[in-house]
């Protein structure tokens, strides 16, 4: 078991959705060469026109269909990893075992419920942005043709068709280029992100969540409710303002702020934030200087929370 409080190393959890970020991608390369197959064909009369367009729809569907389907099933092992890591750091972290490799191989996941539901949740947010983008995409599609058919009924020659498509699609932010700067994906709010920023802030966010959930559920079935926010070298935001501060995991301890309290002001254990906290199994187990910066850390947020007040 850890010989002191030192010894005890922050909780450092960090994994990557590649094959996530990869499937998106692979995916939207896809839907840009179906979407491009209206720019390359030669002149044909309008109604030939409407069924490429109506057979690239479908293809999209079944483009989407199966993202869909591979992200939720990908989305299992993810969370359930971040989540029984987060679990057997809690009791490494309590001085139950020697290792944290000890402690994974050891620690058996109880809560089927919370697992599920976090993973519920996890898949909840990939399908809303997929089914926006579906949506977004096929608006764009439809709207390009159409507008390109007005510009034909006026003044547009037949050959100059699928120029003015493509002129269209371009308008509605699809480029032929596949580099990430141009791979975008659309989120529940309507927000535009490049897609693997948009799947990486997504999954590790979550990835995140579940790791602190599986700490806190551990610490409370181990009697603990305290513990101490961890720093980060690159840290450059208000997280710093809490990096050292000690926190009630499950709100059991009075005089100190709550995790829950801190994940809702957006201050700290925010979307994309790289943040934890390690469990103490008491306070006298908490170093004086430790202590000393905790309560200079409190008195800040203190201060902070009643000029927003």
């Amino acid at each position: 078991m850890p010989k002191d409080f030192k010894d005890i190393p922050f909780p450092e959890y960090h994994t990557k959705p590649d094959e996530i970020t990869k499937l998106y991608a692979d995916s939207w390369a896809q839907v840009t060469k179906e979407v491009y197959k209206l720019t390359g064909l030669p002149s044909l009369p309008t109604t030939q026109y409407n069924a490429i367009q109506n057979g690239i729809i479908a293809a999209l569907t079944a483009i989407f269909n199966s993202l869909r389907s591979k992200a939720l099933s990908l989305a299992i092992p993810m969370i359930t990893d971040a989540y029984l890591n987060g679990l057997a750091y809690s009791r490494f972290a309590l001085g139950q075992y020697d290792t944290l490799e000890e402690a994974k191989r050891n620690t058996p996941i109880v809560n089927r419920t919370r697992l599920n539901k976090l993973i519920t949740d996890t898949q909840t947010d990939l399908l809303k942005a997929t089914n926006n983008t579906e949506e977004n995409v096929k608006k764009m599609v439809r709207s390009s043709v159409a507008t390109a058919f007005r510009s034909y009924d006026r003044n547009v020659k037949r050959s100059n068709m699928k120029n003015k498509i493509q002129e269209e699609l371009a308008k509605r932010t699809i480029s032929k280029r596949l580099d990430d700067s141009n791979i975008s994906i659309i989120d529940a709010a309507k927000r535009k992100w490049k897609l693997n920023t948009y799947v990486d802030m997504a999954c590790n966010t979550k990835i995140a969540t579940s790791y602190m959930d599986g700490i806190r559920e551990q610490a409370l079935n181990d009697g603990s409710d305290l513990a101490i926010i961890s720093s980060h070298p690159l840290t450059t935001d208000a997280c710093l303002n809490f990096e050292g501060m000690i926190i009630s995991l499950n709100g059991l301890t009075s005089g100190y702020a709550t995790y829950d309290e801190l994940k809702r002001s957006k201050l700290i254990f925010h979307p994309n934030c790289r943040h934890f906290a390690r469990p103490v199994g008491g306070i006298d187990m908490i170093p004086p200087s430790y202590i000393s910066k905790h309560e200079t850390l409190k008195n800040k947020y203190d201060k902070y929370k009643q000029s927003q007040s």
